[in-house]
């Protein structure tokens, strides 16, 4: 089973508590440098007093046993505990705090929200930007550009030299402000200042360069220290610490982890508790009592010092949107499979947001994202660029699926399997129709995918991601099924018994009888589905983008008739509007019947697939305003977003895919 590399600040999510009682009290005052106000009037009041942004934190997970565990990633960074005081009105949403943001006519905030974020809003109550990351250099690097492109410049005091008006800047975060106040000046202190703001924009190698003329004090050690381990160079950082003077609380802290990385679990721990007993009262004390409370110098599993990837980073900085014009479909067509060919690795996969929490490239979110991509490029390949692209997806689906079988990752509350293997399948069918890559390779590897698909059908006959809300009981059988998810690997393994691949007829069968018992008398699909036939018959709105997908699955199985796909169709068309003001978010099922932003991209692609199967009067009828839904969702360079949550590699591929779908 793969042991993940995880962040330094997000490792303690899931380990189990120690009882030491001081280091428990000491752990508890994590994040209380944070000035938290007490209720939304005192936040706007302040916010509207001091021309800020109230920045709202959401931890929402009812029915699950999900720690919050903010107070020790977070709203520990100095650096976010600083921009936070200097910027912003912090203020934790929790339900019994009434706010007008929950209100489906302005934010929206439904009974079935569920999820983690941080949202900015104005002192009226507008949202301006969120994000759902953990990670606090993303968090750091969202809250610099929102400050960038949503608050007004502010300037430092005018009667102090130009040093000290970039440190007052840094603490800001008018990061280029900054910049220019020193950019010219030779001072130790300079050279200092201008590896602050480095550091700030996560720029190792310029930041080591700008210490080296910083001088020989403990700041310019204390950095270099934190540098070194960023970019896993832990004798160098073992050094910088040793040239720190004395034992001050932050060096006592950093030598613990130097001492983790390089493999020395008691020294780590005696340093930390030595910290702890001569310096109670300092942060960095609380911090070391965390991580000792939560046992991080006792873990097998590496630790991922380095700051993530500049691209993964800026996952947390979404452009505006900025919606399509549908006359000129071909020309934004072209700049979507651009946008997906730039952002593309070299290992042939695309981003996944989850990978700055530590989320390795099989993860199903991965594998998922990078078939879906390569699916909503395969129509192209007589371009030569995106044909390289697609022999590169290819391998990496390969490798990555069956690395995914060998070494699984560790039991969560969801096991998104059934997700990549179910995309991953249906991209292999679309290379296998048209004879392309290694035949036998993607032949043998649809195979594996559709026993792996059988042994996670649920007794209800179809699939579910879901497995539990309680990792620390054993996970009772669920039996349920999940409608939409149940919709797409049956497609998937119709599309792979189209080109040649077993699939059982019973497992089809089994399948087809459970999307059947989901469909309610008023023709919705509910969102679990059991072992009986459902008996709903009231309207829900909140089933509107599940329909369509439900409905083409039973027609490829014929189970159902072009009728009722047109008519779950105009059902969507209908309540369009509540899954278009989801788009954005990062709350999920925030809608008022539990509408999601993670579905939206999802949603809109799947509907163009069942428009494009009907009969060319019918699916005229849903062109333009499937249309309007998708180029909403565009953004400023080009690119689509449904949610930060599934990034937008992820709403790109789903945007091109319902063009296609489209086309007259």
């Amino acid at each position: 089973m793969t042991r993940l590399a995880l962040p330094v600040a997000l490792a303690l999510a899931s380990l189990a508590p120690t009882q030491d009682g001081e280091i428990a009290r000491l752990a508890q005052r994590c994040g209380s440098e944070v000035a938290w106000a007490q209720s939304w009037q005192a936040a706007t009041d302040r916010a509207r007093a001091e021309n800020r942004l109230i920045l709202a934190y959401v931890h929402r997970y009812r029915g699950f046993q999900i720690p919050d565990t903010a107070n020790v990633t977070i709203f520990m960074s100095p650096r976010v505990v600083e921009l936070i005081g200097s910027r912003f009105v912090p203020l934790r949403l929790t339900d019994d705090v009434p706010a007008p943001i929950r209100a489906q006519d302005e934010y929206g905030m439904g009974p079935l929200m569920f999820g983690a974020g941080i949202l900015l809003c104005t002192p009226g109550g507008e949202v301006v930007r969120e994000t759902q990351t953990r990670h606090p250099a993303a968090v750091y690097g969202f809250l610099v550009d929102a400050i960038e492109r949503c608050t007004e410049r502010v300037l430092p005091p005018a009667d102090v030299d130009g040093a000290k008006q970039a440190e007052w800047l840094i603490q800001r975060g008018e990061l280029e402000a900054a910049h220019a106040r020193v950019a010219d000046l030779e001072s130790e202190r300079a050279h200092q200042l201008r590896a602050a703001i480095a550091m700030r924009r996560f720029d190792v190698e310029t930041a080591l360069a700008s210490l080296q003329s910083a001088g020989d004090t403990n700041d310019r050690w204390l950095a270099e220290l934190e540098l070194h381990l960023r970019r896993k160079d832990f004798p160098a950082a073992a050094r910088a610490a040793k040239r720190v003077q004395g034992e001050p609380p932050q060096a006592q802290f950093w030598r613990g982890i130097v001492a983790i990385c390089q493999n020395q679990p008691k020294r780590a721990e005696r340093l930390w508790s030595t910290l702890i007993e001569r310096h109670p009262d300092d942060r960095w004390a609380w911090h070391a009592a965390a991580y000792l409370q939560a046992g991080l110098h006792q873990r097998d599993e590496p630790l991922q010092t380095e700051w993530p990837a500049r691209a993964l980073l800026d996952t947390a900085r979404i452009p505006d949107f900025m919606p399509g014009d549908a006359s000129d479909i071909d020309t934004l067509r072209g700049r979507a499979i651009t946008a997906l060919l730039e952002s593309q690795r070299d290992d042939g996969s695309w981003i996944a947001p989850s990978e700055l929490h530590g989320a390795p490239r099989h993860h199903p979110f991965v594998i998922a994202t990078s078939a879906i991509a390569a699916q909503s490029l395969f129509p192209h390949r007589d371009v030569e660029a995106v044909d390289a692209a697609l022999h590169r997806a290819v391998d990496f689906v390969l490798e990555h699926v069956q690395k995914g079988m060998d070494d699984p990752l560790p039991e969560s509350f969801m096991d998104y399997t059934v997700w990549s293997d179910t995309f991953a399948l249906w991209f292999l069918a679309d290379c296998r129709e048209a004879d392309y890559g290694n035949r036998a390779r993607i032949g043998q590897m649809m195979r594996k995918l559709v026993t792996d698909l059988r042994k996670r059908q649920k007794p209800s006959g179809g699939w579910s991601y879901y497995r539990t809300n309680d990792l620390s009981k054993e996970a009772s059988p669920q039996t349920q099924a999940m409608s939409f998810t149940s919709a797409v690997t049956t497609i998937a393994l119709q599309r792979a018994a189209e080109t040649g691949i077993y699939v059982p007829k019973k497992t089809m069968g089994r399948a087809l009888r459970c999307l059947e018992r989901g469909r309610n008398l008023d023709g919705t699909f509910s969102y679990m589905v059991g072992h009986t036939q459902s008996t709903q018959q009231q309207l829900a709105a909140g089933s509107c983008g599940r329909n369509p997908i439900c409905e083409l699955a039973l027609l490829r199985g014929e189970r159902s008739e072009p009728k009722r796909v047109h008519e779950a169709l105009e059902y969507f068309e209908k309540h369009r509007a509540t899954i278009d003001k989801e788009r954005g978010k990062v709350l999920m099922h925030a809608g008022s019947e539990g509408q999601g932003c993670h579905y939206v991209m999802f949603d809109y692609a799947t509907a163009a697939r069942a428009a494009a199967a009907l009969p060319a009067e019918q699916r005229d009828q849903h062109r333009s305003w499937l249309f309007e839904l998708v180029l909403a969702a565009r953004t400023a360079d080009g690119r689509y977003l449904g949610s930060p949550i599934n990034g937008t590699a992820f709403g790109t591929a789903m945007a091109l895919i319902a063009f296609d779908q489209l086309q007259p």
